[in-house]
């Protein structure tokens, strides 16, 4: 899959996971009952910068476990960085509230974990398809000689 693929991709579950972030956030701590239309662009913004962080050690290599995971730490680090830095920028919240922060820090959490597993489980589902595909195309190279 080319890179700008893999990065709409990301965008598509990423504006998702954040909208569905804001309203558990406005419903839990702001209890706002309007949402003013520039909090849906700046939400499209958000979830776009967050996307391009798939660029994060982008390599066509097969990289280590240890590797993986420090590439894991530091996409997460970017994100929090992005919509913290965003919540502050847009005023979104009072950053200086740290129960506010908190609840933010584990939405981002709750919302990585599901995207991540999300990507996780359906880049296995593809690898096993293509590896039957390969099996097969195996089997009928066998039989044909």
């Amino acid at each position: 899959m080319s890179h700008l693929k893999n990065i709409f991709l990301q965008f598509v579950y990423i504006i998702a996971g954040n909208t569905i972030g804001v309203a558990v956030y406005i419903t839990l701590v702001s209890h706002s009952k309007t949402v003013p239309a520039s909090l849906l662009w700046q939400i499209i913004l958000v979830s776009a910068i967050c996307a391009l962080g798939y660029l994060i050690g982008i390599t066509t290599k097969e990289l280590s476990k240890w590797t993986s995971v420090i590439k894991q730490v530091l996409h997460y680090i970017y994100i929090n960085t992005v919509v913290l830095a965003s919540a502050k920028l847009f005023k979104w919240m009072d950053i200086d509230s740290i129960s506010r922060v908190f609840v933010m820090i584990l939405l981002i959490a709750v919302i990585y974990i599901i995207i991540i597993t999300t990507i996780y489980l359906q880049d296995t589902e593809t690898a096993d398809r293509v590896n039957k595909k390969l099996i097969a195309l195996h089997s009928e190279d066998e039989t044909d000689n």
